[in-house]
């Protein structure tokens, strides 16, 4: 099992977009057999401000008229199991399907939606049942073959932001393929490129490029730590430095606390941690909580962005936790989503033996 948590597990879901012209009305039809009576959520962004709707079904049946998004996408959140992000588009969107099997929910309504359908039972789907229960090897090459045919289907759909949306999603697993990504880029029309999901992508692809590797100097950043002054990597110069990306919500960086206490202790004359959590202005409690918990008694930040926040798109963070080694010089030595990797990085130094 892989234990790292990437960013907002969205691999198991489609991301699509939601319609925000205000001329035509838009609507969400569902009919899910088992749902029954169950309050179903809708959660958007508007105004840069969260928002959350809530509809009850009728006898297996829901409706729901859209307000708007900044984004252009919609989550649909069931009560019990699963959701779903889609696109609301001019007219009645449906939705329909069955409740014991959230994941396999067929749309319809618009151009975007039916692409969505498509490649939900030509590829996600499909591979997603291909996989099930195979071992790793076969698995492994399931996923390579899956993105290739992503990656083709992305190609034919050049107008389409939900291609721009799935071309995201490829590049945030996939570093390796920045040239292909960057090409599909740049096949995508310019009103696609203009969107909100084509500037998420460019946006990306430019951090996949400019990401500090090692070898190559690590950003310099200022960030606040629990008591709100300002902290700068180059306060560090001279010593080597950890940066632990992680987050209170994150369970394999909770994990990893021992391992990091004790590199704290062995190594306090000559190496400082520094804990930067993703973490919303809404969890700042739960972070300090953290903290004073586990006595993570080392330097820790937040930007208080969650996962939007400038250091993490700058140092390109995709998974947590992940880790960077950073020598006295300000040159990244070592970077990885394994506490065991630094582990080994760090005895193979001459300096901090």
């Amino acid at each position: 099992m892989n234990p790292n948590i990437i960013l907002q597990s969205v691999f198991l879901f489609l991301t699509i977009g939601v319609f925000t012209s205000y001329a035509q009305k838009s609507t969400i039809a569902g009919s899910i057999t088992g749902i029954g009576k169950s309050p179903i959520q809708f959660r958007y962004v508007k105004d840069g401000k969260r928002q959350v709707d809530t509809v009850f079904a009728v006898n297996d049946h829901f409706k729901y008229s859209p307000k708007g998004s900044d984004d252009s996408t919609l989550t649909m959140l069931f009560a019990t199991s699963g959701y779903l992000r889609l696109w609301v588009e001019p007219g009645e969107v449906t939705v329909s399907g069955s409740f014991d099997h959230p994941f396999r929910l067929r749309l319809k309504g618009g151009k975007e939606n039916a692409l969505v359908d498509q490649y939900n039972a030509a590829i996600d789907w499909k591979y997603d049942e291909l996989a099930n229960g195979k071992p790793d090897s076969v698995r492994s090459k399931l996923e390579k073959e899956k993105e290739v045919k992503t990656r083709a289907f992305i190609q034919s759909h050049p107008s389409s932001r939900m291609a721009a949306e799935l071309l995201y999603w490829q590049s945030m697993y996939n570093d390796a393929e920045l040239a292909t990504h960057e090409t599909l880029w740049q096949a995508f029309t310019p009103a696609v490129r203009a969107s909100k999901q084509g500037i998420k992508l460019s946006q990306r692809l430019n951090a996949v490029r400019n990401q500090p590797v090692p070898g190559k100097s690590a950003p310099d950043f200022t960030i606040p730590d629990v008591s709100g002054s300002p902290v700068s990597l180059a306060d560090f110069k001279g010593k080597y430095v950890l940066l632990d990306f992680w987050g209170h919500w994150c369970g394999p960086c909770v994990r990893a606390f021992p391992a990091l206490k004790a590199l704290h202790d062995r190594f306090a004359n000559k190496m400082t941690i520094v804990g930067i959590a993703a973490e919303s202005k809404n969890d700042r409690d739960k972070w300090v909580n953290m903290i004073k918990e586990n006595n993570l008694n080392w330097v820790q930040l937040s930007e208080l962005e969650a996962d939007n926040g400038k250091v993490n798109q700058t140092y390109n963070i995709a998974a947590f936790p992940t880790y960077f080694l950073v020598d006295k010089a300000g040159k990244v030595v070592s970077k990885s989503n394994a506490i065991q990797d630094i582990e080994s990085a760090i005895d193979s130094i001459e300096d901090l033996k």
